[in-house]
């Protein structure tokens, strides 16, 4: 299991300074993935630049502390316009996930969401539905429409249900 932590939560409003101190002390402190909040007081107030800038000094951060880059998008704030704008963002900054929600926002993942941000990023770039997953069908929902992560406070209950269900673990061995 590697340590992971959180940069700029919940809502990614802290300036980039402070972020990316955050990031390097989490780093040195041993976390090898950190999920952080895209700057989105910038994205809503289309400061593409500086998101744009944020994110490439964030992931440079993690990359060259060998650890992964997961930027929340918290996508129930954004029209698909500026979700497409904030993949591109990630794309350039070569992050290695993109998340949908923190699970602060009035709701989390969509499966639109999901498809969406997988048809505007290229495959290297992992997608990550948060926010509501609560069953396995909801887990194989987001699975088949191209989430490579899942992040909920029901693992516990999902993998029991998973248990329970012969069809799905007969296929798993």
């Amino acid at each position: 299991v590697k340590p992971g932590s959180v940069v700029g939560f919940p809502h990614g409003s802290q300036n980039t300074a402070t972020k990316l101190y955050e990031a390097r002390d989490l780093l040195r402190r041993g976390a090898r993935e950190l999920d952080m909040v895209i700057a989105l007081p910038s994205l809503l107030s289309r400061e593409f630049q500086h998101v744009q800038t944020e994110l490439m000094q964030a992931s440079e951060a993690c990359h060259q502390a060998g650890a992964l880059l997961k930027v929340i998008l918290e996508t129930a704030y954004l029209t698909d316009d500026l979700k497409i704008i904030a993949c591109g963002c990630c794309e350039r900054a070569e992050v290695d996930f993109v998340k949908t929600s923190t699970g602060f926002a009035p709701t989390g993942y969509t499966l639109s969401d999901i498809k969406l941000l997988r048809r505007h990023l290229p495959e290297e770039i992992g997608v990550k539905a948060a926010g509501g997953l609560r069953t396995v069908d909801q887990v194989l929902e987001v699975y088949q429409a191209g989430c490579s992560r899942v992040g909920t406070g029901s693992a516990a209950a999902i993998l029991d249900e998973w248990k329970s269900r012969p069809e799905l673990t007969a296929q798993t061995g």
